[in-house]
C-alpha cells in the first residue's frame, strides 16, 4: 500500500499589534520560511492583523484583542497609566490566552514564533517548540555596557525590557534575539523585508518623515529651513498637502515609500532602523521619550555616522538642518556600510534546523 504523503510542518506565528515593526519583521521571515514549503498560520491584532491579513503566504489568520497600553499624544507608553491599568490588561491578557489555547488545538502547529506576546500557561509552553523574536537582551547588555542613562528611561527599562529578557529566558524554548550593528562592520544579518532595496543617493531631493505605527502623531515640523525643491511625504499624519509636502495618514504597506526616498526622518523602532540601515540611506532618528529599547538603538546608531538623533522634537529643524549642510559626509558613511539584509534566511535557517 502506498504511504500518503506527509503534510508539511505548520508553523503560528502570535505577534503583538501595538505596532506595525512586530509584524514586518515577522513578515520577512514568514517570506523566508513559505519558500521551503511551510505552512504559516498567524495570530494577532491591530495594525499587525491589518497588515497581515490576505497575504497568500499566511494560510489562517485569526484576530485576538489588541492589548491597550496607555499613551501619550506623541505616542510614548505611558508608564504610569500602564500599571495603574494593570488588572484590565491581565484580564485581557488572559482572555487571548484561552483563545490563542483553542486556536493552538486547532490547528496543532509543529512550532509557535511570538513576537512581542506573552502566555503563561505552563501546559502550553510545553506541549510546542516556542521561538521567540526579542532584542530585549540587547538592551539589557546595551546597559550594561553603560548604565548612565536619562533617569526617566528607568521605568520603562525595568517593568518592561528588564521583564521582557526574563520571561524569554525563563519560558521560552529558543530566543532568536536579532540586533542593530553597532559598527560599519557587522556578522548578523539585518531582519528586513524582501521588499527594501538598498540604493545610497547622490543628492538629497525626496525626504520621507515615517512616525510610530502604534499610534497617529501630532509630530510637527518647521519646513522653513528646508530647500524649496525637496519632496517630502509624511506618514502617520493627517493634514492638507501643500506644494512640496504630501500627508498620507496611516499606511501599512510602506516599502516602496522608503525605497524611492533619499533621506528619512523616523523613530527608532528596532524594524524601522534596520530597514534605514539595510537601505544605506541618511537617517535623522527621533526616539520616542522615555522608551528604553529606542533609547538603546539610537545608541548604537550613532555610532554608524550615517546620520543624527533628535532627542527632542525642538532639536528636529536643527538636526535636519545640520545634516543637508554636511550631507556629503553622511552619504559617504551609508556607502561604507557592510549590513548584509539576509536575516531572514539566517533566523529561518534556525527555526528549519528544529524541524529535522
Amino acid at each position: 500500500m502506498p504511504m500518503s504523503p506527509k503534510s508539511p510542518p505548520h508553523i503560528v506565528f502570535i505577534i503583538n499589534g501595538f505596532g506595525l515593526g512586530n509584524s514586518t519583521r515577522c513578515f520577512a521571515l514568514i517570506q523566508e520560511l513559505k519558500q521551503s514549503n511551510i505552512t504559516i498560520s498567524a495570530i494577532t491584532s491591530g495594525n499587525s492583523y491589518l497588515y497581515l491579513k490576505n497575504r497568500p503566504e499566511i494560510s489562517h489568520i485569526f484576530e485576538i484583542r489588541q492589548l491597550i497600553y496607555k499613551t501619550t499624544p506623541q505616542g510614548k507608553i505611558h508608564i504610569w497609566k500602564t500599571l495603574l491599568s494593570f488588572p484590565t490588561l491581565i484580564r485581557q491578557a488572559r482572555h487571548n490566552e484561552r483563545d490563542i489555547k483553542k486556536i493552538l488545538e486547532q490547528l496543532n502547529p509543529s512550532h509557535v514564533v511570538l513576537d512581542s506576546q506573552y502566555l503563561f500557561s505552563i501546559s502550553l509552553l510545553r506541549r510546542y517548540h516556542f521561538f521567540s523574536i526579542n532584542n530585549a537582551k540587547d538592551v539589557i547588555v546595551e546597559f550594561i555596557k553603560n548604565p548612565f542613562w536619562p533617569p526617566r528611561l528607568y521605568l520603562h527599562l525595568l517593568f518592561f525590557e528588564f521583564f521582557d529578557f526574563l520571561y524569554n529566558l525563563i519560558f521560552i524554548r529558543t530566543v532568536l534575539c536579532p540586533q542593530i550593528p553597532f559598527q560599519k562592520e557587522n556578522n548578523l544579518p539585518l531582519l528586513v523585508r524582501k521588499e527594501i532595496i538598498p540604493s545610497t543617493p547622490q543628492k538629497i531631493r525626496h525626504i520621507l518623515i515615517m512616525l510610530s505605527g502604534s499610534t497617529k502623531s501630532d509630530f510637527s515640523l518647521d519646513l522653513h529651513c528646508l530647500p524649496t525643491d525637496l519632496q517630502i511625504d509624511v506618514i502617520g499624519v493627517d493634514a492638507p498637502n501643500t506644494p512640496s509636502v504630501k500627508y498620507h495618514g496611516k499606511v501599512l504597506e510602506n516599502s516602496s515609500f522608503l525605497n524611492q526616498a533619499d533621506l528619512l526622518i523616523i523613530n527608532a523602532g528596532y524594524s524601522s532602523l534596520c530597514e534605514a540601515i539595510s537601505l544605506k540611506k541618511p537617517t535623522l532618528l527621533i526616539p520616542l521619550p522615555g522608551h528604553a529599547e529606542q533609547y538603546a538603538n539610537a545608541k548604537k546608531f550613532s555610532r554608524l555616522g550615517i546620520g543624527e538623533i533628535a532627542w527632542s522634537t525642538d532639536e528636529i529643524s536643527f538636526q535636519l538642518g545640520k545634516m543637508l549642510k554636511n550631507i556629503d559626509k553622511y552619504i559617504a558613511a551609508c556607502k561604507t556600510l557592510d549590513s548584509p539584509q539576509n536575516g531572514a534566511k539566517f533566523f529561518a535557517n534556525q527555526i528549519l534546523k528544529s524541524l529535522d
